[in-house]
């Protein structure tokens, strides 16, 4: 029966696409740790991007094939086509990707400081003269983006790769090796929340743009435009049936997080 039901997925998931290429049994997903969005992939709770990829492709008989790379590697997977899709962008983050019309959550950057340090941020150039941590080829958004672009080859503008850079990065402001660190607030909360820094760090001030969390796929496979059909039909069954808002429970979330007119809006 389990063989059947699979299969039968399988049919349904390319008949829905009739005309177009074949989607494979699986489909490989790579990004950096960035929890609660995605985590240890054989974890209980892997992050609610990977629980929604597999609510809506593992019913079609399409196994999520999810790994830990750094977001520099997976990026550049993504472009020549090794792999499927990323999952945790913001649309600046790869612009060559292609991003489907619905988002997974929203957000914004804020900026965190040691506990004590009486700096807040009051606009772009409060930042000038720090020392600044944050996430090689990560969008902060566009304003953020474009100050630090201004700032390149500044030696206090420091960034990390590999598979689990905000820890790393978070033990270099506690460590007094900068002075104010780039993060997601949604990701950052997750990260403090019950750890022994909890309390250590705080929010110094926010951009207040909201920001779309997505899946982003290759612009070098021909199946692309189907995955992302699936996934934007599949999302708005996951909304209308109730499923994305208990996902997003089992990760603490509020729902200003994932207000379903925000993850469409154009």
């Amino acid at each position: 029966m389990k063989r059947w039901r699979r299969v039968t997925g399988m049919l349904l998931a390319v008949s829905a696409l009739a005309g177009g290429p074949c989607l494979a049994q699986s489909l490989s997903v790579r990004a950096d740790y960035w929890y609660p969005v995605n985590g240890e992939p054989d974890a209980e709770r892997p992050g609610f991007a990977i629980e929604i990829l597999r609510a809506i492709f593992q019913p079609l008989g399409i196994a999520v094939d999810y790994r830990l790379s750094s977001w520099s590697r997976s990026l550049e997977m993504a472009h020549i086509g090794q792999i499927d899709c990323v999952v945790g962008a913001y649309a600046g983050d790869a612009p060559d990707l292609l991003y489907p019309a619905t988002a997974m959550a929203v957000d914004d950057t804020a900026m965190y400081v040691v506990a004590g340090n009486n700096w807040r941020y009051q606009g772009l150039s409060s930042l000038d003269g720090l020392t600044v941590g944050a996430i090689a080829d990560y969008s902060y958004g566009e304003q953020m983006d474009a100050y630090l672009a201004g700032r390149f080859g500044d030696p206090l503008l420091q960034y990390l790769h590999g598979k689990h850079p905000l820890q790393r990065n978070v033990q270099k402001l506690l460590a007094g090796r900068v002075d104010v660190l780039l993060e997601s607030p949604l990701v950052m909360e997750a990260i403090l929340g019950g750890s022994p820094h909890a309390g250590k760090l705080v929010e110094a001030g926010r951009m207040n743009l909201r920001q779309r969390i997505y899946v982003a796929c290759s612009p070098a496979r021909d199946t692309s435009a189907q995955i992302l059909t699936l996934f934007d039909q599949g999302m708005e069954k996951l909304h209308r049936e109730g499923e994305l808002h208990r996902i997003m429970m089992r990760y603490g979330l509020a729902p200003a997080v994932y207000e379903w007119s925000s993850l469409v809006a154009p």
